[in-house]
C-alpha cells in the first residue's frame, strides 16, 4: 500500500477554507460572549451584594426611627413627615 496525494481543486479547497474560517470566527464568538457573560454574572453579584448591604442599613435606620418616634405607617421623603399610629 502506498499514499497517493491528490490536490484539490480550486473550489474545493476554497470551500473547505471557507468552513474552517467560518468555524473559527463562531469559535471566537462563542468565546467572546462567554467572557461577557462572566463578567455580567459577576456585575450582577456584585449589585446584589451592595443591594443587601442598602437592604440592611435601610433596615436598621427602619428599626432607629421605630425606637424613637413610635409605629410609623409612612414617611413623606419630599417634607420628612412622618405618619405614625397611636
Amino acid at each position: 500500500m502506498s499514499n497517493e496525494k491528490i490536490k484539490l481543486n480550486n473550489e474545493e479547497l476554497a470551500k473547505l477554507k471557507n468552513i474552517i474560517d467560518t468555524e473559527t470566527s463562531i469559535y471566537t464568538r462563542l468565546g467572546q460572549i462567554e467572557k461577557q457573560l462572566e463578567i455580567a454574572s459577576k456585575q450582577k453579584n456584585d449589585l446584589l451584594s451592595e443591594l443587601d448591604s442598602y437592604n440592611k442599613m435601610k433596615d436598621n435606620l427602619q428599626q432607629v426611627l421605630k425606637n424613637t418616634y413610635g409605629n410609623i405607617t409612612g414617611i413623606d421623603i419630599e417634607s420628612g413627615e412622618l405618619s405614625i399610629t397611636k
